[in-house]
């Protein structure tokens, strides 16, 4: 990256993380940017693609479709038969209120905000590239909710990552930081970074009385412990305190050369000075 320092200024006006994503160029700061996207581009999926009873159609018409989800809970109390024959009832009407709608704005909405999120670290043609990818992704992740939503026994996700939970969460970079030989940052971590960070979403059939939970797809998440946060924020640190430090010496040295030109006198007599054309016939013959 040619500009660290003004892509890290362009990226912090925006981030929605706890965090400031890394943009240097060593393998710490690379897999933590990598983590971050990845992150970014799931609480997307998590909160648009995957919410309960996800409709084109109610989400072009009116942004009240939570009343759904009111009414499904609801219906616990009638029992799961009745519960159940209500959903699949729904959403076979939802599907064909969905085949009319074009949905083709509000996927492009979720892209447009997540590349222009990136913008700063990408090339004209990797923008193209990244918003053609977000295109697929979401396309693919609308078509497993929906899959996933009309399973007999419900699938679920979690962005909650839990240390104890080692089936469940597992750790993004395992075994590549080790927290006793990391370098102290100068500045201490927030206490938001000193919780889990998730970077995919654990996928999971609950637990019921006549069975354990069933984790389909474990999650990944960063855990404080590796030292991959401290990593980054002891590069960074680094990295602007020598660059403080050559911007000094470059503003240092541009006086020094100023003082020199405007302060130091003439030296007229110097050797061939008197056969120059301000002594032959010059000026100075005049004097």
């Amino acid at each position: 990256m040619q500009n660290p320092l003004a892509i890290y200024a362009q990226l912090a006006k925006k981030t929605p993380l706890p965090f400031h994503i890394p943009v240097l160029e060593s393998e710490c700061s690379k897999m933590l940017r990598s983590a971050s996207v990845r992150h970014i581009i799931f609480e997307v999926i998590c909160k648009e693609w995957w919410r309960p009873f996800l409709s084109e159609y109610l989400l072009e018409k009116t942004p009240k479709h939570k009343v759904i989800t009111d009414i499904y809970a609801q219906l616990e109390a009638e029992g799961d038969q009745v519960q159940r024959h209500w959903k699949i009832s729904t959403l076979k009407s939802l599907k064909r209120l969905d085949d009319g709608v074009d949905f083709k704005a509000n996927l492009e909405f979720h892209v447009g905000g997540i590349a222009d999120f990136l913008r700063p670290l990408l090339d004209d043609r990797q923008v193209t590239q990244c918003q053609a990818d977000l295109r697929q992704i979401f396309t693919k992740a609308i078509e497993i909710g929906k899959v996933a939503e009309r399973d007999q026994c419900p699938v679920q996700f979690s962005c909650s990552p839990s240390s104890s939970d080692s089936e469940g969460w597992e750790e993004c970079f395992v075994n590549v930081y080790d927290e006793g030989e990391m370098t102290p940052p100068a500045s201490p971590p927030s206490e938001q970074q000193q919780l889990p960070f998730y970077v995919t979403p654990k996928i999971y059939r609950p637990a019921t009385a006549a069975r354990a939970e069933e984790v389909i797809c474990a999650g990944r998440a960063l855990f404080p412990s590796t030292g991959i946060f401290q990593s980054a924020q002891a590069e960074w640190d680094s990295f602007r305190r020598a660059s403080r430090q050559a911007a000094m010496n470059i503003g240092r040295d541009r006086r020094m050369s100023a003082d020199s030109t405007t302060m130091a006198p003439p030296n007229w007599w110097s050797s061939g000075t008197m056969n120059g054309p301000m002594v032959n016939g010059g000026i100075l013959m005049k004097v």
